[in-house]
């Protein structure tokens, strides 16, 4: 079977997945509030399933970026993706040392795990406009078309 065979291959699921998870991740943010309102059991499981959520997105973010950077050499989705990690990382694991608490009705870990899917979704496609440019990837993904 030949579908994982390519580092260009690889890469896209990686990436794929990390969208897939980003977009997760906001939305669950986005939601959780709202949720929260009406379901007050939802609280209770809010901590774990966010820090779930964010350690699947530091490991895929992470393989998907390793894996564009050594394939590709553009440091610029590396970084982006750090980034987002980096801010997904703290909001999920020490938003509880957080000095403020809340800016003008939103609050603090609410916003960075926002901003770091944002910066990890960014990050995820333009890794995958990497693979779409690239003369290895593009000869990679025909010759397999052929079969």
């Amino acid at each position: 079977m030949h579908i994982l065979n390519t580092r260009s291959m690889q890469i896209k699921v990686w990436d794929g997945t990390g969208i897939f998870l980003s977009l997760m991740c906001v939305t669950h943010c986005v939601l959780t509030p709202l949720l929260a309102v009406a379901l007050p059991v939802l609280l209770a499981a809010e901590e774990p399933a966010h820090q779930g959520l964010a350690f699947a997105i530091l490991i895929v973010g992470g393989v998907a970026f390793l894996l564009g950077y050594k394939k590709h050499q553009q440091a610029d989705a590396l970084l982006m993706g750090a980034l987002g990690i980096l801010v997904i990382g703290t909001a999920a694991f020490f938003s509880d040392s957080f000095i403020v608490e809340e800016i003008h009705g939103v609050s603090t870990e609410v916003a960075l795990t926002l901003a770091g899917g944002t910066c990890l979704i960014i990050a995820h496609v333009r890794n995958m406009l990497l693979c779409r440019s690239c003369p290895a990837c593009l000869d990679a993904h025909e010759s397999r078309s052929e079969f």
